[in-house]
């Protein structure tokens, strides 16, 4: 067995125009030096191309990679440039764009005047940053492909070898190792494909090691978003009307890169599923071109889209001057079931009849986390505050509320979130509860509690409370820091 590392082409779509290996082969421990195709057309699950070295271990090919001396014809990605591609999003929200939900009349109701309020909301890039970068072994013998690799999708290990060796699927096994964390990065296995690629051109078992930088730089990132608000009140303080535009490069992109617009699976996650009861609603989304590759991260498009809404959600409150547990719930309105008649909403690929969206499971949530955080009943002195947040995301109803403190030199602490989610029916509470609670810096220990509703019995609402005090968690307001209760 021989080990590799890939440079990679510095932008999405590079290919080499020329290098020279004389320096790296003088690197002990390595062999030789071997070529990638690049992908063609749309990325896909390809590997991206570029040199791979090949050596006796992975750190004589990591060293003699850093020898290597390519020259790249970068392609027209060379030019992109986030804070430009941030401007050109966030231009485009601020546009008339393809209408994907509607309700009432809100241009009718924006022409009259008065007061209208704005909001404009930002993601970027994310990065996956498994615990552990990627890595694959392969080996090609007699017209077939052994794998093993952390992989979360093994079927589409065997799509993307057979083709890129020019086999059959059943000539491709797959051996699924631990994973070593996902989050949906190792559900594309361009890095295997890498390793099988490799193997058949040396003739002998390749094990192809991602450096942390190789998988933070080529990484299928959560897509960047940029949203508008738009809103006037009324004399209670609720939406008279709401508008709302996403603009965010889609993940169809990777297989299509003529595809600018999201798709009915991406905008259903948290975006034309609002549950607002609202007389006059326009949803929208608009075009975004990719330039890096776009794929699935976790929550997906609910991140983003829900940070938007919420946040909005939150700053209408205050202008009303409203509570924003009272003014939240006000919004979401009675009990009812969501009629999507006139949109596409895939509802997860569940069906509507099983798995109706409900908005009386997002209330009873809401009101639960707002009761065990002893919302509106603690002192919040200087420099703390509170907030709170409801969701649905893949059929499960979330609610959170977040206390947070920053100091005098800015920095910021986490000493409390509470989380209740109603996932429907909880066979094992346990494992419902691991993914919510276990995450880096808890230090406490945790209780879920089932809660039956008589005959809504498959509707139990899980409450995650924690011991007393709370976890420090200085300067990090990430995924990791929001989702439980300390």
């Amino acid at each position: 067995m021989v080990y590799a590392s890939v440079e990679h082409p510095p932008v999405l779509g590079g290919k080499v125009k020329s290098y020279d290996d004389k320096e790296a082969l003088k690197v002990r421990g390595v062999h030789q030096t071997v070529p990638i195709d690049p992908f063609q057309q749309a990325p896909g699950f390809q590997p991206v191309g570029g040199i791979a070295v090949i050596a006796d271990n992975t750190w004589a090919a990591f060293q003699g990679r850093k020898k290597l001396n390519i020259s790249w014809d970068n392609g027209p990605n060379e030019t992109f440039n986030s804070d430009e591609y941030k401007n050109e999003l966030r231009a485009t929200s601020h546009n008339p764009c393809k209408v994907v939900r509607n309700i009432g009349d809100a241009d009718a109701v924006f022409v009259k005047g008065g007061k209208v309020y704005e909001g404009d909301y930002y993601v970027p890039l994310m990065a996956h940053a498994s615990m552990e970068p990627l890595v694959a072994l392969a080996e090609f013998k007699d017209g077939k492909a052994t794998l093993w690799a952390p992989t979360q999708n093994p079927q589409a290990v065997q799509d993307i070898v057979s083709k890129e060796l020019g086999i059959s699927k059943e000539g491709v096994i797959c051996h699924v190792t631990l994973l070593g964390g996902g989050f949906g990065r190792k559900s594309k296995p361009d890095y295997v494909a890498e390793a099988a690629v490799l193997s058949k051109k040396v003739g002998r078992p390749v094990k192809v090691v991602w450096t942390r930088e190789d998988d933070i730089k080529f990484d299928y990132y959560n897509a960047v978003a940029s949203m508008y608000m738009k809103a006037p009140l009324g004399a209670n303080g609720k939406p008279t009307a709401w508008l709302q535009r996403s603009v965010f490069p889609p993940i169809p992109s990777i297989f299509d890169v003529n595809t600018v617009y999201g798709e009915p699976a991406h905008l259903q996650q948290g975006w034309t599923d609002i549950p607002y009861d609202l007389p006059n609603l326009r949803i929208e989304n608009g075009p975004a071109k990719a330039h890096v590759r776009i794929a699935w991260l976790r929550s997906v498009a609910n991140i983003y889209h829900a940070f938007a809404i919420q946040c909005f959600t939150d700053e209408l409150a205050h202008a009303a001057g409203r509570d924003p547990v009272d003014y939240l719930l006000d919004l979401i309105g009675n009990p009812r079931t969501i009629d999507f008649k006139g949109g596409q909403y895939p509802n997860y690929g569940a069906s509507m009849d099983v798995y109706p969206w409900e908005t009386g499971r997002l209330r009873r949530v809401t009101e639960m986390v707002a009761e065990k955080s002893g919302w509106g009943k603690r002192n919040h002195g200087k420099g703390t505050g509170i907030g709170i947040a409801a969701h649905r995301s893949f059929l499960t109803y979330v609610a959170t509320v977040v206390e947070v403190e920053v100091d005098d030199q800015g920095e910021v602490r986490i000493p409390r979130v509470d989380t209740v989610l109603d996932a429907g029916l909880v066979v094992n509470p346990e494992a419902t509860s691991s993914p919510v609670r276990r995450r880096r810096g808890i230090r406490h220990k945790y209780c879920a509690k089932r809660r039956d509703y008589g005959d809504q019995g498959r509707h139990r609402p899980i409450e995650f409370s924690g011991l007393s005090g709370g976890s420090d968690c200085r300067g990090a307001l990430s995924d990791e820091c929001i989702h439980r209760r300390w």
